[in-house]
């Protein structure tokens, strides 16, 4: 899967490839650097929306990293880019989990966390469903489905709840609804998720 980004860091990379291109450079360099034709990847639209959805496919693609390579190259005298990179070059990388300990969930309160995560906005998206995986070790082993939206959130919750108890003492299950959480602040379903989240946590034993 490669390189996954969080909600925040896909915003600073977007502030930072804003900063260094325009819609002209950013397809000269998507199609000179990552043989890819810029408007196949994402709709017309505003230069900012623009460069979220390519960094949503590159986080899907696990092109992350292909991007930033090419956009620093590029752009070598970028200060945000240059400020990202450094900052992702020195993101702390998970341990693998090692003897994971397994807690038994019962499947009704899996299916209430899989409705709940089908209403985050976006996450209709492969790519930016993917992002909920985003500092999980193991994810990447995940069977997926970029087809059917409940197929693949049910592959994610159910593979995610069999990992157990990572090496670090967290819980992959916790990770994934923390991350979801950064797209719904402010609405109705934060409450729902958190309510979940809290639930889990008690079966964890974390409460």
């Amino acid at each position: 899967m490669g390189l996954v980004l969080t909600p925040a860091e896909v915003g600073k990379f977007q502030e930072a490839l804003l900063s260094a291109f325009n819609r002209s450079e950013l397809e000269q360099l998507v199609y000179l650097r990552l043989a890819f034709d810029l408007n196949d990847i994402v709709a017309d639209g505003p230069q900012r929306q623009v460069v979220f959805d390519l960094i949503q496919w590159a986080n899907g693609q696990g092109k992350v990293e292909a991007l930033l390579r090419a956009a620093r190259e590029e752009n070598p005298g970028n200060v945000l880019l240059r400020q990202f990179d450094e900052a992702i070059s020195v993101r702390p990388v998970p341990p693998q989990p090692t003897a994971p300990r397994v807690t038994k969930i019962p499947r009704s309160q899996l299916r209430e966390l899989v409705d709940l995560l089908q209403q985050v906005p976006g996450a209709a998206d492969f790519a930016a469903r993917t992002a909920f995986l985003a500092g999980i070790p193991g994810a990447q082993a995940l069977t997926r489905s970029q087809s059917s939206l409940r197929a693949d959130l049910d592959s994610m919750v159910n593979g995610l709840n069999e990992l157990g108890r990572l090496a670090t003492g967290e819980w992959p299950l916790l990770i994934l609804i923390d991350n979801a959480l950064g797209y719904v602040s402010g609405f109705a379903l934060e409450l729902e998720l958190q309510a979940v989240r809290q639930q889990l946590a008690q079966a964890y034993g974390e409460a």
